[in-house]
């Protein structure tokens, strides 16, 4: 997985937050040295922000952080 960003945008911020079968996924990227970023603005409006931080995803405002990795080369995939 070098060089994959992972980003998690609404309705999948909420089933990775909501599905603990799903925990062991996040932990694998992160093992892999990716923490998985969520977006802040979704993740408040579905109100999942803190179970998103007890998984360790990154929650943060988008804009720069997914554009700015396209600027520089990376496909967005979805």
């Amino acid at each position: 997985m070098e060089g994959v960003q992972v980003f998690f945008f609404g309705p999948s911020e909420v089933t990775i937050a909501t599905d603990p079968d799903l925990y062991p996924l996040v932990e694998e990227i992160i093992e892999s040295g990716e923490v998985p970023k969520t977006c802040k603005w979704c993740s408040d409006k579905y109100h999942i922000s803190e179970l998103l931080e007890e998984i360790e995803c990154s929650v943060e405002y988008f804009g720069s952080p997914v554009s700015e990795p396209i600027k520089a080369g990376y496909t967005p995939m979805t």
